[in-house]
């Protein structure tokens, strides 16, 4: 049998090997070329004929990917009771917010509040809030109108009464009664608009307020009122006998002289905004106090 060219595993070179030894002379020695330290280049699946032996490079297989889980966000009892070391409640939403900040509920979504807790969301074109004391005053109503008509005006949004200019979470005391009078005393007050505000544009919501001990205060609320966005295409008045308009721009309730009251009417009638989604005023219902 002839020469044959054999791969060799350690040095990936090919080494001349033969079935019987042969004799060679001093001019054959002389031009024999070694091909023993020529490396091999070869590709996938290689075969060579005559009376080279067929060598075939199989693929190494690679290494399976480490199957990474999506991290799972712990929710905030979780990490309030493992994560953060404090009893304080108050200290607990705070460490929450700076570590944890989407974990911290928007305001929009909380069914209950702790007392002095710092609201981290500031005021903004669909959000207000503001400290009344009880029972209101025909100013504050009228104040309340205001801002209703300005959310109605723009994009609707939210106005919350129990706190202050500081953020924190103050409340107002409220008895069953005195929670009636106050939904009543304000849709009576909006009656007045001009065009009229139907009862499902606006929504009334008490926020039960909870101690350092976790326990609801008796009688101890923040009060939600969501303003769903008026008819695009139209222009709401405080007054029926007056044009008297207000909008929300630029985080304050601003009011509309004769001139702005005229191209905002043309603007709404010729290019009228979008109407927001009724989805985006579907806020979860408030603890129930037992």
């Amino acid at each position: 049998m002839g020469n044959f060219l054999k791969r060799n595993d350690e040095s990936q070179t090919l080494s001349l090997k033969s079935n019987k030894p042969q004799s060679l002379s001093d001019e054959q020695l002389n031009n024999r070329v070694d091909i023993q330290n020529i490396p091999l280049v070869y590709s996938q699946n290689i075969s060579y004929t005559h009376d080279i032996e067929e060598i075939e490079v199989e693929d190494k297989p690679k290494k399976p990917e480490k199957y990474r889980e999506k991290p799972q966000i712990p929710d905030y009892n979780e990490v309030v009771l493992k994560r953060i070391k404090t009893e304080d409640p108050l200290e607990q939403i705070s460490m929450t917010r700076s570590l944890y900040p989407s974990l911290a509920p928007l305001i929009r979504f909380r069914t209950s509040f702790s007392l002095g807790e710092i609201v981290e969301e500031s005021q903004s074109d669909n959000m207000i809030h503001a400290f009344y004391g009880y029972p209101f005053s025909q100013e504050t109503l009228n104040t309340l109108a205001i801002d209703i008509c300005a959310l109605l005006n723009r994009k609707g949004g939210r106005i919350y009464i129990g706190i202050p200019n500081d953020n924190r979470i103050k409340g107002i005391e409220l008895s069953l009664n005195d929670k009636l009078a106050l939904t009543q005393n304000l849709f009576q007050r909006v009656s007045d608009f001009e065009p009229p505000v139907s009862q499902d544009i606006i929504r009334v919501c008490f926020i039960p307020i909870k101690d350092t001990n976790h326990k609801f205060i008796p009688n101890l609320y923040i009060v939600k009122i969501i303003v769903k966005q008026g008819d695009p295409t139209k222009l709401y008045s405080i007054h029926k006998n007056s044009m008297t308009c207000y909008i929300r721009a630029d985080s304050t309730s601003n009011q509309l002289m004769a001139k702005d009251i005229t191209n905002e009417i043309i603007r709404r009638n010729m290019n009228p905004s979008l109407h927001v989604s009724q989805q985006e005023f579907e806020d979860p219902e408030p603890d129930v106090v037992i």
